[in-house]
Parts: structure tokens; sequence; C-alpha cells
């Protein structure tokens, strides 16, 4: 999914206008978002308090997985980087008192651990994302921070996400059944201790989390009247209920480079976009 906060807030702030302009129903907006800065940045934070004072709901979700920045070795013993534009986990972490403020009840904002990954580079050493989440929960708690969603990266299921990782030189490894469901007891354990309940989407043999949930959101705002709870045909195991996706299909490129994305992402070919996209976000305070 295209990062709208972070590289499209003009068209992101447009979307959202034009609906308000035609009439139409607009209950809450979701940020999806791996850059928390581009949410105080202008255009977008005066449009954000604007919407709010408007009687919109505003939530957030945050992918924060620990790979932001981080290199690691590949198989052929060059560093790489899963993530090189997404911004370092102590940063995003930094950040969270400030969107806290900003968005106003925490049951508004996500983190979303998301994927949990692990690799095989150089010697065919396995690294994992897993050992940054006490970190990642230590921080929820520290900012009241409740709902966490994660999944697991798997090989085979995106021919481009596979495709990108052997050019990286990097493995997939699988998880199997029995180890993810080891991984959510943990993870279970792990968040209670952080008063964290963390749920995943669209895993096959876990409990699953609506990332979009109508009936939560309307909670947040029972002022309001409802958002539609109607479940919208996807993907299997997904139980969002009806949204409109202000990105758009196909997506527009996004310069934060994941290598597992999905959808459309600039990977390993350098862009004056990227640098002027980057370069504005870490003039964000």
């Amino acid at each position: 999914m295209t990062d709208m906060p972070a590289f499209y807030p003009f068209e992101l702030i447009d979307g959202v206008n034009q609906r308000l302009a035609k009439g139409q129903p607009l209950h809450t907006i979701v940020l999806w978002t791996k850059h928390a800065r581009s949410l105080f940045a202008e255009p977008l934070v005066s449009a954000l308090e604007g919407w709010k004072k408007g009687g919109i709901v505003v939530s957030v979700q945050l992918t924060v997985t620990g790979f932001g920045g981080e290199e690691f070795l590949n198989k052929a013993g060059h560093p790489v980087q899963v993530e090189p534009g997404v911004p370092a986990l102590a940063d995003s972490l930094s950040v969270l008192p400030r969107l806290v403020a900003l968005v106003g009840p925490t049951d508004a904002i996500t983190i979303r651990f998301d994927p949990i990954m692990r690799l095989s580079g150089a010697g065919g050493r396995f690294f994992s994302n897993l050992d940054q989440l006490p970190k990642v929960l230590a921080a929820m708690k520290e900012n009241k921070l409740r709902r966490m969603v994660f999944s697991f990266l798997e090989p085979g299921v995106y021919r481009k996400t596979d495709r990108h990782f052997s050019e990286a030189g990097l493995d997939i490894v699988q998880f199997n059944l029995d180890e993810k469901r080891q991984i959510a007891l943990h993870l279970a354990w792990q968040s209670a201790q952080s008063e964290v309940k963390a749920l995943s989407c669209c895993v096959e043999g876990l409990p699953s989390i609506a990332c979009i949930d109508g009936s939560f959101l309307s909670g947040l705002a029972p002022h309001l009247p409802p958002p539609s709870l109607k479940q919208p045909y996807s993907r299997r195991l997904c139980g969002c209920t009806t949204s409109v996706d202000i990105g758009g299909w196909p997506p527009r490129l996004c310069y934060s480079g994941c290598l597992y994305c999905y959808a459309r992402p600039q990977v390993g070919k350098p862009d004056q976009s990227l640098k002027a996209s980057v370069d504005r976000l870490k003039s964000t305070k």
C-alpha cells in the first residue's frame, strides 16, 4: 500500500475534501503510514486538525517493524536494506507522544508490527525483526497504546516480493503453522505484560483483527451516525468493513522501497522524488 501521508499529502487532502464538498458521509479517516513525522508536517497537520474540528474521527495505523534503515549482509556478503526509505525504530518510537497528542484517544492508534520476518543472508545466517518486539511493546505501554496488528512474511505469495528479495540476495524463510501459533502465543503473553492486545491480520489458523473495523470505529465517536458495517469482497480471512481507498488502484509509486511490498514500491532505483520527500520529512521535527 502506498504511504499517502508521507509521499502524497496533497492528493490525500484533495481526496478527502472532494468527498466533503459532495456531501458524502465520512465517519473516520484512517491514515496508514510508516512515517509518523509526516502527520506533523504541512499541509497535512493543518488538514487533520481541521477535519477533527469538523467532527471527523482521525485514526492512524502506524507500521513499525524495527527494520527501518537497518543493513544486513546478503548471501554475497554485500550490505542490503529491507526497508531503505523507512525511519529507524528509535525515531518512530520517539514521536509516539506527539502522535497521541495529535490524534486524541489512544484507541484510535494501531501499531502494525507487520510483517514479522525471518530472513536468511550471508552464510545462511537467520535474522528476524522479532528481536525488536520488546522495544515496541515498551513504547506502546509508556504511551498507553493498546492495539497491535501483526502478520507474517511468506515466500510464494507474491511473485514481485519474491523477486525483490532474490535480487537483494536474501531468502524469505517460511514460518510453519506450529511456529506461527507459538509466536502468536508468545506475542500474546509479551503484549499482555504491556497491556496491549495483539491480533493477526489474515493469518490462517490464528484469531484475526479487522484492521478497519466499523463497530470499533463507531465506538470512538458514539455521537456520530455509525459507519457502514458491510463487508466488501476482499481477500480471504479479511474481516474489514467497507472503506474507500484514497490512494486508489493501481497504487501510486511508494518511495519507502520495502522489499516485501506487493503494491508499487520504488526498489533499488535512486529517484529525485524520493530525495525530496525524505528531505521534507527529515525537516519535520
